[in-house]
């Protein structure tokens, strides 16, 4: 997806941004499950992939005081093992684009964002604020459940956990003609 200037520089661009931020997730994931695996040397090669593509997206946005660049920085952060710096810029970024959500609507705010969020609430244990993320992950105009069908086995826990089955019930169902 090249960018060339004309009528269809809109399209070449959303397009590199899609590509480019699919394949920073990958590797920001990647370096995220080997911190968790204690192999430092992996993490840092995986680190090193993601940030090129993250300085790309960061150009494509228009600078790195674009809310985009700033969740693309969070995510780095959590590459690179500052779990502390990361979940405060992702929450910030989280904050600053649900403000733009209106009522009645599905959710605008990046469904990565939301699922690498209630991931993190669920490894502090704060399971309203995982169900918060994951509802906004799933229910979303991008919905993670798509590229995660897990997520929403974790969201029907949440709310059996959170004693409101009658929710999960509706989930659960959904998920088994889907997936089977």
């Amino acid at each position: 997806a090249t960018i060339v200037v004309g009528p269809k520089e809109g399209i070449a661009r959303q397009n590199r941004y899609e590509l480019q931020s699919f394949i920073a997730r990958h590797y920001v994931e990647q370096a995220i499950i080997a911190r968790q695996n204690k192999d430092e040397q992996a993490a840092k090669k995986y680190y090193d992939l993601a940030a090129k593509p993250v300085e790309e997206i960061t150009q494509l946005v228009g600078g790195s005081t674009t809310v985009i660049a700033q969740q693309w920085q969070g995510m780095l952060h959590l590459a690179a093992g500052d779990e502390k710096e990361g979940y405060r810029t992702l929450y910030k970024v989280y904050q600053e684009l649900k403000t733009l959500d209106k009522p009645d609507q599905v959710s605008s705010v990046d469904s990565y964002l939301c699922y690498i969020l209630s991931r993190m609430a669920a490894a502090r244990g704060s399971l309203g604020m995982q169900r918060e993320f994951l509802e906004n992950a799933i229910s979303n105009r991008n919905s993670i459940a798509i590229e995660k069908p897990q997520a929403i086995l974790d969201y029907a826990a949440i709310m059996l956990n959170l004693r409101a089955g009658q929710y999960a019930a509706p989930v659960l169902e959904s998920y088994t003609r889907i997936y089977g």
